[in-house]
């Protein structure tokens, strides 16, 4: 069996499936967000399918951190760099799988201790600061 990577079919549906991502994926909070980049590369420099409305996940947002669902590709960075805390985790499947923490409470009331690694390690901004006077004391 041969398997071609680089055919023009193949490449064609690849940037077809980037395009979808981007629509999904929506606005970024990251000036140099990973994804973007990936389909600048492939050559979608933007989309011609809408952004789908906002379906309802839970918000798990805090006085400090911001976590936009739609944003998040589910890599599971940010799981993993939690992974000895043991603060962040997967829930749901499908269109309701979200991140949560501490089985499904809100960050603030999570064991979260707010080392910001997630924020750092998010490839899309998913995960990011809320500007507040409080977090920088």
């Amino acid at each position: 069996m041969t398997i071609y990577t680089d055919s023009d079919i193949v490449i064609k549906n690849r940037k077809i499936m980037m395009e979808f991502i981007l629509a999904e994926h929506g606005k970024c909070h990251r000036e140099k967000c990973e994804l973007k980049q990936l389909g600048e590369q492939l050559g979608v420099h933007a989309t011609r399918f809408a952004t789908p409305p906002n379906l309802e996940k839970q918000n798990v947002s805090s006085e400090y951190l911001e976590i936009n669902a739609h944003s998040c590709i589910y890599c599971d960075r940010c799981i993993r760099i939690c992974q000895t805390k043991k603060v962040m985790s997967r829930a749901g499947k499908g269109s309701l799988i979200s991140i949560v923490f501490d089985d499904n409470r809100s960050v603030d009331a999570s064991s979260c201790i707010h080392c910001r690694d997630c924020v750092e390690i998010c490839p899309t901004g998913a995960i990011h600061y809320k500007l507040s006077s409080n977090f920088l004391e």
